[in-house]
């Protein structure tokens, strides 16, 4: 019994999925419950966008990439969003009007290939008016639910339907129809069904447009013998673009034929044009004119012509063919200049802000070095083998080569100096080295330079640590100090490190600064020696190594900061440096910041 419920719910989606297509209705209804439920209201003006993904039930015959019908169908999906979120449909129908499909252009500049997540955006541009139980039949159970349960997965996993129908036409047409010459007119049959309607179940959704133009391209390559002709020279013609004019929707349930004949052809296109006619009144309903880009061919497409028929010449373009590629070649031109001048000016600008930016940070960075150089400027008897190492001189040398860098790098970008730029573009080489031999050096050598670390701070507070107050030994006092309140720590490696410095030789005792309670005097060991309790036990060394070691992601966070801030100038520095070359290397070639030049 059980087994029959399945086969009989098999059977009903698989009937579902044969009558009606699914999937649109499933999609669209997500898309108004997305839109009206988790997305915010934008104004009429702002940009929505909805996500997809290029399935399996997308792809073309060849499995290479998007059909062009999905085009069309994703883009009904992104156009009722934009309605929902603007509430622009509500207010249309609230007058007794309705929002149909009138036109539409498309250019593909690059295919969509299986298995890629893309965004559909949609914004309004210009201010139109609107218009006003199962059968035994010989089989064993088995069988059945194995035929059922592949078809129904293959129904999920691919368009079946889409691609039955080109094998279905391309057959006919080999078996039945005959051979046409090039500018003869192909003709393919179809009738809008409940699979092709809209979500109102009115007329054929614009994705179906795009999906019966594909088959009547394929039947009219095959019949003309152009698709073999052009194979055969190891090219294949791919959909380059289309514009689409819907001069009356196609009720359900209405026959139409489409006719498909080719008009013109360049160097690498072809040019067809197809029209949707309704059988009932014999109307043209819908006019799509197409260009087919070849691709893989070495040879001209007017040798591929003349090799098919030798007589045949190419025709003059139309008047609506001219207007098209007219208003291509200006908009093409229009784009590439724009495009140019807005990144060129883009990366020009974020530059040179980000180094003065830098430069800005260099002088705060020399500020403190000198500050600390005055404040502290016995600290470097603490260490003497490494006072090149102190930290105002660490701060002093970074802040130098930063404040020079920095100044090519923004002189450079706003006077388009081609010598500065790729000095700035050597000198950020030269740091990003000497960081990464630095940084491999210490890491190599972490264990031998913390052993002499220490050796140098014992030597420093030893010979260098004095309560006379006599000229370098005040700030070592201070810096001393500071760091036993701050780390609360005492010594070098413990507090026995104090004992028997040339600051008083003979006695055990400690700075007051590393005692727990701050007292006078509480530094002395007193005759019983209970005054230990009161220091510090750990020393200083392992303090300040637990203190980095604790926010070594704040210094990972800065090294990816610095990193990307120098990856981002060497890349922007060549960039504005190819850039300026180039414009002066050429007589016709115009800066693309004409207002700062």
């Amino acid at each position: 019994m059980i087994c029959w419920v399945l086969v009989g719910a098999f059977a009903a989606i698989v009937s579902l999925y044969c009558l009606i297509e699914l999937h649109y209705f499933m999609r669209m209804f997500l898309t108004v419950f997305l839109a009206r439920f988790c997305k915010k209201r934008v104004h009429i003006l702002d940009e929505t966008a909805v996500y997809g993904i290029c399935t399996t039930t997308d792809v073309d015959a060849l499995l290479y990439h998007m059909n062009n019908a999905r085009y069309l169908r994703e883009l009904d999906f992104a156009r009722v969003d934009f309605y929902e979120r603007t509430n622009l449909y509500r207010e249309v129908c609230a007058q007794g009007s309705g929002v149909v499909q009138g036109a539409a252009t498309i250019r593909y500049r690059r295919f969509i290939k299986p298995l890629t997540i893309f965004k559909i955006t949609s914004k309004q541009i210009v201010e139109a008016s609107l218009p006003s139980g199962a059968v035994r039949t010989g089989f064993s159970m088995s069988e059945i639910a194995s035929s059922v349960a592949i078809i129904a997965i293959l129904y999920f996993l691919f368009d079946v339907n889409y691609f039955v129908r080109i094998i279905f036409t391309v057959l006919w047409g080999r078996l039945f129809e005959k051979k046409k010459k090039l500018f003869d007119t192909t003709t393919i049959y179809g009738m809008c069904s409940t699979q092709d309607v809209d979500l109102v179940l009115k007329h054929m959704n614009n994705a179906r447009y795009l999906r019966e133009l594909d088959f009547a391209r394929f039947h009219f390559y095959d019949r003309s013998g152009i698709y073999a002709a052009v194979a055969k020279r190891g090219g294949s013609a791919v959909q380059g673009a289309s514009t689409i004019r819907y001069r009356r929707a196609i009720p359900i349930f209405t026959p139409y034929r489409v006719t498909t004949k080719l008009i013109y052809w360049e160097d690498k296109h072809f040019y067809i044009e197809q029209q949707f006619i309704s059988l009932s009144d014999n109307f043209i309903r819908t006019v799509v004119l197409s260009r087919q880009t070849v691709t893989g061919l070495k040879v001209p497409v007017d040798e591929v012509i003349t090799e098919m028929e030798p007589e045949v010449r190419r025709p003059e373009p139309t008047q609506e063919l001219k207007l098209k590629q007219s208003l291509r070649s200006e908009n093409l031109m229009k784009e590439e200049g724009v495009m140019g001048r807005t990144g060129y000016t883009c990366i020009r600008h974020v530059f040179c802000s980000l180094n003065v930016l830098i430069w800005l940070c260099a002088c705060g960075i020399l500020g403190a070095g000198l500050w600390l150089r005055l404040a502290y400027s016995g600290y470097a008897t603490l260490v003497p083998q490494y006072s090149f190492a102190s930290a105002d001189s660490l701060l002093l040398a970074a802040g130098c080569v930063t404040f020079v860098i920095a100044f090519f790098g923004c002189c450079g970008a706003w006077f388009q100096s081609r010598c500065m730029l790729i000095t700035y573009f050597s000198l950020v080489i030269l740091m990003f080295l000497a960081e990464f031999m630095l940084g491999t050096l210490a890491f190599a050598f972490r264990e031998n330079l913390a052993r002499s670390m220490r050796e140098e701070l014992l030597y420093g507070i030893e010979k260098h640590y004095n309560i006379t107050r006599e000229p370098g030994t005040l700030s070592t006092m201070v810096l001393m100090r500071d760091v036993c309140f701050q780390f609360h720590c005492c010594g070098v490696r413990d507090y026995t490190d104090w004992f028997q410095i040339e600051a008083w030789p003979q006695e055990d005792r400690v700075p007051d600064s590393c005692c727990m309670q701050r007292e006078r005097y509480c530094g002395r060991l007193d005759p019983e020696g209970r005054n230990k309790e009161l220091w510090y036990k750990e020393g200083c060394a392992s303090a300040i190594q637990m203190w980095l070691v604790t926010r070594l992601h704040v210094v990972g966070t800065v090294g990816l900061v610095v990193g990307f801030l120098q990856l981002f100038g060497l890349v922007a520095s060549m960039i504005l440096f190819c850039t300026v070359r180039h414009k002066r290397s050429s007589h016709t070639y115009k800066s693309y910041d004409t207002t700062n030049t």
